[in-house]
């Protein structure tokens, strides 16, 4: 698995958590207003007090669980567009050392076309007229 699938499974993941914490925390508000609402009813009662901190407190735990999962998933999103750029930067390199590869190669091969056709004259005479010409008077025909 390259890094890029690992980030973007790690990026899931912690979406995943964050849409499962925030409707978890649903209902423990709904329950902190309940409580409070019945508290306020029958402030004699020594429990409701407690519940009602004993929620908030697990409010607050679920908002900080939150605010971490969100920093992960921005982390993960930084990590993946700097790796998205390195490919892209890497894969610009490629082409263009690709390109001077074939240009390299198209110029070794006409250099190759060249050096053979000075070596067989018969070749020599098809790609320049003048060398025909040359090679004719050398050899008495001209």
């Amino acid at each position: 698995m390259t890094e890029i699938e690992s980030m973007e499974s790690q990026y899931a993941h912690i979406k995943e958590q964050l849409v499962s914490l925030s409707t978890d925390r649903r209902p423990l508000e709904e329950e902190l207003r309940t409580l409070r609402t019945e508290y306020e009813v029958e402030s004699s009662s020594a429990e409701i007090p407690e519940i009602v901190r004993e929620s908030e407190r697990s409010t607050v735990q679920y908002k900080m669980k939150i605010v971490k999962l969100q920093q992960k998933l921005h982390e993960s999103h930084n990590k993946t567009k700097l790796l998205m750029r390195k490919m892209e930067d890497a894969a610009s390199v490629s082409e263009k050392a690709l390109t001077t590869l074939q240009e390299q190669q198209e110029q070794q091969q006409q250099m190759q076309q060249q050096m053979q056709a000075m070596q067989d004259p018969q070749q020599m005479m098809m790609m320049d007229p003048n060398a025909a010409a040359m090679y004719g008077s050398q050899m008495g025909v001209f």
